[in-house]
């Protein structure tokens, strides 16, 4: 019997892939805040800044308003010369009010509403009111101003242009025409000045005279047909 001698071999693990060194984990930052485009702009170079600067608009001058205002002394020889017709005065006692002569005559130079208003002792809305219904004829008008201290103020005057085309207008129509209105029903009349006077007035006219007469008396409401009635017995 042969004597073999036997080797161990000794069989070796298979060599496991070595690991790759793990990588270095970032140190977290915070999130740098979004820059306003005014900081980016400042920190943007000249060349780029001088691109992206916005032209600022500069704003014109604002033009005057060509105004037909005259002057004073002007205004009043031409209201003394529109006055003086009775056509005249009797269309504006009628239709706007006893008052518009007296506001004619103040708006020599131009006024406000809060100064006739004082003057005459009237309240600011009928005064406005009167105003308004001879800016409707184009004989009043008015331009806006503005003081130091940003407020808005109204200056009313006479446009002397639209006298003469007024005049015209009063001279041509006709007497019931100038007062009867198809849209209206309510008439006034004061029983005592009426023979002296022969003053219809329209509810507007009636109105800016608080339904009252020159002397004081509350005025009589009638309609449309008897007011007709009244104005053609005195043609």
């Amino acid at each position: 019997m042969s004597n073999k001698k036997t080797t161990n071999k000794r069989t070796s693990a298979p060599k496991k892939a070595a690991r790759k060194p793990a990588r270095a984990a970032k140190p977290k930052t915070k999130a740098k805040p979004r820059a306003s485009p005014r900081k980016a702009q400042k920190a943007a170079p000249a060349a780029i800044r001088a691109k992206a600067v916005v032209p600022k608009v500069v704003a014109e001058p604002r033009k005057k308003a060509n105004l037909s205002i005259m002057p004073a002394d002007v205004v009043k020889k031409e209201v003394e010369a529109l006055l003086s017709n009775n056509n005249v005065n009797e269309y504006l006692k009628r239709n706007v009010s006893k008052t518009a002569i007296d506001v004619l005559y103040m708006l020599s130079t131009p006024r406000t509403d809060e100064y006739l208003a004082e003057q005459l002792g009237m309240k600011i809305n009928a005064v406005r009111r009167i105003l308004n219904i001879m800016q409707g004829y184009g004989i009043t008008n008015y331009y806006v101003s503005k003081n130091t201290k940003g407020w808005l103020s109204f200056a009313w005057y006479v446009n002397t242009t639209k006298i003469a085309p007024f005049l015209d207008f009063v001279s041509n129509a006709e007497r019931e025409n100038a007062v009867i209105n198809s849209n209206c029903n309510d008439y006034f009349v004061c029983g005592d000045c009426y023979k002296s006077d022969n003053l219809v007035y329209t509810f507007d006219a009636a109105f800016e005279n608080s339904f009252k007469c020159g002397c004081g008396k509350s005025l009589a409401r009638m309609d449309k047909a008897e007011a007709e009635t009244m104005l053609n017995a005195v043609r």
